[in-house]
């Protein structure tokens, strides 16, 4: 038994449409069959708070959400399963009281600081220097400013944002909440697949898998910045898809989606994948592949737990199109100490 996604939907500021999502999952309650709703919490949710049951946190969430749901799939304890994440980061909340929600380690200790002390620890770890990781920056930026043009937006960035806010990042490095997101994705076996939508084209989750360290924050910059957890995701996860990723990548056949809250992240994902074999082949890499579909959580923007649902809708969607034939989206928690992957591959049902 394998795992479909069969209707996916965002709405972005008011854009885009659910449409698909509302009329499966009426075609699915027609039939008689439960849904099981898995949600990615909003801000408002906290983040020291109780996680409640079927309910996820962290920029790692829709990857988790999606592992859990393939596998009660696969496993054959549900028929459907809803991922859904909503947040109203641009309307639903006054600009203190977001900044306060988002001040996860203290207001002594903000995430610009904490990333940049995480990549810190990541410049000393691979031996290059700042100025070198400021040029990656710059190249990141470009990747996602690439990839959003191609989306027909005007990106309009004021000047300032140009300027540092850190000793190593500049506002556009930075990932920008400021966004109204809902989105869902609906998976079904792959036997009612064949049911809801014979013979058009689909999406398979192939492979998924979320690595945890003990702990976040200061005291595990250590760890997190040797990203092996997330090297143990991408190895699990690749065997689980039975897919040379890498070789598709060259092969031009496959679509990325990576975490771009902060330029270490991406960083970190293309050397712990071995996409990427040393540092010094990170530039020309960057310059050969775009490392996201959506422009990244920069230009696209982050609605707080929910960005890798964006892109694991994002993927889908130009799957579906016949864009590639693979693709792979990464989650990041918090400072890093979660790390999911999911590999997805265009399908047809018959």
């Amino acid at each position: 038994m394998s795992c479909i996604i069969v209707a996916a939907g965002s709405i972005r500021d008011g854009l885009d449409s659910m449409a698909p999502c509302d009329e499966m999952e009426i075609l699915l309650e027609n039939r008689g069959i439960s849904l099981r709703t898995l949600s990615i919490d909003p801000l408002a949710a906290g983040w020291n708070t109780p996680v409640l049951t079927d309910h996820y946190r962290s920029g790692c969430a829709p990857l988790e959400a999606l592992d859990a749901g393939r596998k009660l799939i696969v496993e054959g304890e549900a028929d459907a399963v809803i991922v859904h994440g909503k947040d109203r980061l641009r309307t639903g909340y006054s600009r203190e009281a977001r900044l306060e929600q988002m001040a996860i380690y203290g207001n002594e200790y903000p995430l610009t600081a904490a990333y940049t002390d995480l990549a810190s620890q990541f410049i000393r770890d691979h031996n290059i220097t700042e100025g070198q990781f400021k040029a990656l920056c710059h190249d990141l930026f470009e990747n996602y400013q690439r990839s959003y043009a191609e989306l027909n937006r005007n990106a309009a960035i004021p000047a300032r944002w140009f300027e540092p806010v850190t000793s190593l990042f500049r506002g556009v490095d930075c990932a920008n909440p400021s966004i109204d997101f809902e989105g869902k994705l609906i998976l079904v076996n792959s036997t009612l697949a064949k049911e809801l939508k014979p013979h058009t084209a689909v999406v398979a989750v192939k492979g998924s898998a979320v690595s945890c360290l003990e702990g976040d924050g200061a005291p595990y910059i250590g760890p997190i910045a040797r990203y092996e957890h997330l090297a143990a995701s991408w190895q699990r996860c690749q065997k689980d898809a039975g897919v040379d990723f890498k070789a598709v990548l060259a092969a031009r056949q496959a679509l990325l989606e990576i975490y771009t809250c902060y330029p270490v992240v991406p960083l970190g994902f293309l050397l712990a994948t071995g996409l990427v074999d040393k540092p010094d082949q990170l530039t020309s890499f960057v310059a050969r592949y775009p490392l996201t579909v959506t422009g990244g959580l920069n230009l696209a923007r982050a609605p707080w737990n929910s960005p890798a649902l964006n892109g694991l809708i994002a993927v889908t969607e130009r799957l579906r199109t016949g864009a590639a034939a693979w693709g792979a989206v990464h989650g990041n928690g918090g400072l890093g100490y979660k790390q999911g992957v999911a590999l997805l591959q265009a399908a047809r049902v018959n």
